[in-house]
């Protein structure tokens, strides 16, 4: 290996020795650097992984915020970047919350597979003082596969298992004090590379006195440069240089420039936007200075400077003794600047470590909604735990806890903690808990909890992203309730106020809500839009939360637009997201739509795998979301020609469903299983009901996409079923010219039920080469179904009209076929309940049917009404 000399301004020099020795160790899985701050740990490390002879090395400087399991997953997974390709880390934190670290070790080791190569981690003992993230790390480092090299730099090894790791041969010696020492001749040319012009004789005095220590050498070959070495030290010591520290630097500055030092040692870096904020002097020429002439300020790779430990340890020290109020203001700028630079882990970890809770409350006023979307969950349930201690009781506490209460299920309580914020909270948080408390019961279908959340809450005042969130609500509100003028009104305001939002995150959550309304209302193509653009800015963000969400929306959409492939590909993304996950929900929503793609396709080896993973959920998780497959295994009990089974799994379940076409879907599925089983009258009128959809939806000019598509293919064969042929052929003929993704797909299912309604009304059954076409695509469930259906027998002939109603039971009927009760049309009649019930029967009779609404569809059919 080449010899070069540091470029960054460390405080010490190329070692040849040490690198050769971290060489030698590459036989071993593990190397370990262990020795206190200021013996070159840091720039041996970063010169080894720059310049290693087996590449990919990358160097992992663990920093605040990144204390506990989680936060080191997290700053490890971004110092890997490009190494472990799209890795939705940030997704699955927030779909995992703070849940078992066993789930999220799993998950990362999964992750690590991709890479083969050496990591290095600076500065472990940041994050292993606590036992049980002590434990956690070294499990990742134990577990990962052969072809991962692991080199550790930490103060103390006291939480390692290093004995473990060397009697399993998986480490040698740890590198520590003895070898990490200066010898004679690093020495000299540690003082010559500093352009130090001192004497072989001083130079020996100042290695005698360092002891070896590299740090104290750097800084004490400096001071004799200067002239100003006590010539009656025996030895250096940390207290010895925390005092030169304070005698050299500190008592020549002005209180200004000891205000900049102390302020920014709370910094993880010192980058170029804080030196250039206005000063009474050049913080410029004072970081470059500290750097030429004690040694204790380095450049940083990403721009800006480093403070060296011992350098920030003792500014820290020195801050805390200062006035408390000029402490909490040094606080509350830091983490502001920590925020704005995308390190708001780091910020909040400082406020907690400084032990500031009001910095720490008006920190998670800002962002800690963004720290959980963001997936830092741990920290954000720390911080409350933190401040819970300390009897702090700002609104933000229980509001942080209803949010995680409701991310995992926990809904009584999350209403309880959510209550408990509002009554507490004002002015523009009271805002947002009130829109956080709507849109939570949003995702539990409460429409009528939500309006009254958000009731009255619309500020002018307010900022654009949360008048946007008000907006969004009412719109999907109104949505879900068949409010077309409300939900474009509101739709309409909402995108009005794009425009204002300044921060991309509050840009992605928009794009988002948005998306989920037009999802609601039928615009597929322009949800699809939407939620593309939020998925981009959230990824390109981690924001987790969105990303996450808006994958389910994506996912959705694809169903409707006929995209299976895409749909596919999205549920398996969620499938990794929520591998072993603690909210077992999500792993289930997506196997769940994985198993109904499946089936629709007719995989069934392929179903059965899947369904055997759902068994094997908790029985309370499959309980509450087992509805979700009931489509499915209904298509399934058909295939079988146990269609009253089919019949019984959604029998009713339409009832909850949004957005229309799905409910649509769900009365024709039940209206062809009715038939199929010989439910005469509940076919009959589920076949009204879907009519009467389509008609509010818009009728034939309605969008035919997937679901509405496939909705009326069932429904004309339920038609052909109850031997309504001419309503069968043309329903079959308004899709013919539908807009699909997937038109090839249901081009064959069109025409296999076109087949099917032509076998059925004239016997010329010319069905087989239209089954094995629909067999070839996804859709070839349906080709099953069909088989299946041409089994059922004709459920009566088709006779003639029945025999003349007077005009009086004419007009009954026309209210019936309004789907108007016996009690409304006696009061429109004027006429007793009694007379009314009486002229049914007479109707019913006639009919020779069993009840009203099959005496309506009867009607229809043979045109006695209009």
């Amino acid at each position: 290996m080449n010899q070069r000399p540091p470029t960054d301004g460390s405080y010490t020099t190329h070692r040849p020795r040490l690198i050769s020795r971290l060489e030698q160790e590459a036989q071993h899985r593990i190397t370990v650097l262990v020795a206190p701050a200021g013996y070159g740990k840091s720039t041996i490390l970063r010169e080894y992984v720059a310049h290693a002879a087996v590449q990919p090395a990358v160097l992992y400087r663990i920093r605040m915020g990144q204390s506990t399991p989680a936060g080191f997953v997290r700053g490890l997974v971004d110092t890997l970047g490009p190494h472990l390709g799209s890795v939705p880390l940030h997704e699955y934190l927030y779909a995992n919350g703070i849940g078992d670290e066993g789930s999220l070790r799993q998950w990362f080791l999964q992750a690590l597979d991709r890479f083969s190569g050496t990591i290095g981690v600076d500065d472990l003992q940041v994050a292993v003082a606590e036992p049980g993230c002590a434990d956690f790390i070294s499990s990742i480092i134990q577990e990962s596969h052969s072809a991962i090299r692991w080199i550790l730099a930490t103060r103390s090894i006291g939480t390692l298992p290093v004995a473990s790791w060397r009697a399993g041969g998986d480490a040698g010696d740890p590198l520590d004090e003895s070898d990490l020492r200066l010898t004679a001749n690093e020495s000299v040319r540690l003082s010559r590379e500093c352009g130090v012009n001192v004497s072989d004789q001083v130079i020996d005095h100042v290695a005698g006195l360092a002891r070896g220590w590299p740090a104290a050498f750097a800084f004490g070959i400096r001071l004799a440069a200067r002239g100003v070495a006590d010539a009656s030290v025996e030895v250096y010591t940390r207290s010895f240089i925390d005092d030169l520290f304070g005698e050299q630097l500190l008592s020549r500055m002005t209180p200004d420039q000891r205000s900049f030092l102390m302020k920014t040692s709370l910094l993880t870096h010192v980058d170029h936007a804080v030196i250039a904020e206005r000063y009474s002097f050049d913080a410029e020429a004072l970081l470059q200075a500290l750097r030429r002439d004690a040694a204790f300020v380095a450049l940083d790779p990403r721009g800006g400077y480093l403070y060296h430990d011992l350098f920030r340890e003792y500014l820290r020290r020195n801050l805390r003794r200062e006035d408390p109020q000029f402490v909490a203001l040094s606080v509350r700028w830091a983490a502001n600047v920590l925020l704005e630079s995308g390190e708001a882990d780091a910020a909040l970890d400082l406020c907690l470590d400084m032990e500031d809770p009001h910095a720490a409350v008006e920190l998670l006023e800002r962002a800690g909604f963004l720290l959980i979307e963001s997936g830092c969950i741990d920290l954000a349930q720390r911080a409350v735990q933190r401040l819970q201690a300390t009897g702090t009781f700002h609104p933000i506490v229980p509001a942080l806890q209803a949010t995680l209460e409701s991310m995992h299920g926990n809904h009584v309580r999350a209403e309880e903690l959510f209550a408990e914020a509002i009554a507490r909270a004002d002015g523009q948080l009271a805002l947002e808990l009130r829109v956080r408390l709507a849109t939570h019961r949003l995702n539990r279908r409460d429409t009528a909890g939500a309006s009254l959340a958000i009731e009255g809450c619309m500020d002018a005042a307010a900022p654009p992203y949360l008048r946007l969130g008000v907006a969004t609500i009412r719109a999907c509100i109104a949505a879900r309730e068949g409010n077309a003028e409300q939900t474009h009104a509101s739709l309409e305001e909402a995108i009005g106020l794009l425009g204002a939002l300044r921060d991309e995150t509050h840009v992605a959550i928009a794009h988002h809500q948005i998306a989920l309304v037009l999802y609601i209302v039928g615009a597929f193509e322009r949800a699809r839009s939407y939620a593309t653009s939020a998925m981009h800015i959230a990824e390109r963000r981690r924001v987790g939360g969105v990303a996450a969400r808006t994958r389910s929306v994506l996912c959705a959409i694809a169903g409707e637009l006929g995209n299976t492939g895409v749909q596919r590909q999205i549920n398996h993304d969620l499938r990794v997201l929520a591998l072993a996950s603690g909210d077992p929900k999500l792993r289930f929503f997506s196997l769940a739509n994985l198993f109904v793609i499946e089936i629709e396709a007719g995989h069934l080896a392929a179903a059965r795998t899947i369904e055997s993973e759902l068994h094997q959920f908790d029985a309370t998780v499959f309980r509450d979301s087992e509805e979700a497959l009931y489509p499915a295994y209904a298509l399934r009990a058909a295939w079988e020609g146990e269609f009253g089974v089919a019949h019984a799994y959604l029998r009713g379940t339409e009832a909850t469903l949004s957005p229309e076409n799905r409910k649509l879907l769900r009365q024709c599925e039940v209206a062809l299983y009715a038939a199929a089983s010989g439910e005469l009258t509940e076919a009959q009128q589920s076949v009204e009901a879907a009519l009467g959809t389509f008609a509010r939806w818009g009728g034939n000019a309605a969008p035919l996409h997937s679901r509405a598509l496939t909705a009326r293919i069932l429904l004309s064969l339920s038609c052909a079923l109850l031997d309504d042929y001419k309503l069968a052929a043309e329903l079959l003929e308004t899709v013919r010219y539908a807009a699909a993704v997937q038109r090839r797909a249901f081009d064959r299912l069109i025409a296999a039920a076109r087949a099917f309604v032509r076998a059925r009304s004239s016997g010329d059954d010319r069905m087989a080469v239209p089954l094995a076409r629909l067999r070839d695509c996804d859709l070839g469930g349906y080709a099953l179904l069909l088989e299946s259906l041409r089994s059922v027998p004709s459920l009566r002939p088709f006779g003639d009209a029945p025999s003349v109603l007077t005009p009086a039971e004419r007009a009954v009927l026309d209210r019936l076929s309004r789907g108007l009760t016996s009690k409304e049309i006696a009061a429109a009649f004027g006429k007793s309940r009694y007379t009314i019930d009486t002229q049914v029967k007479s109707i019913v009779k006639k009919f020779g049917c069993s009840g009203r609404g099959e005496a309506v569809y009867l009607a229809r059919r043979y045109g006695m009404l209009e």
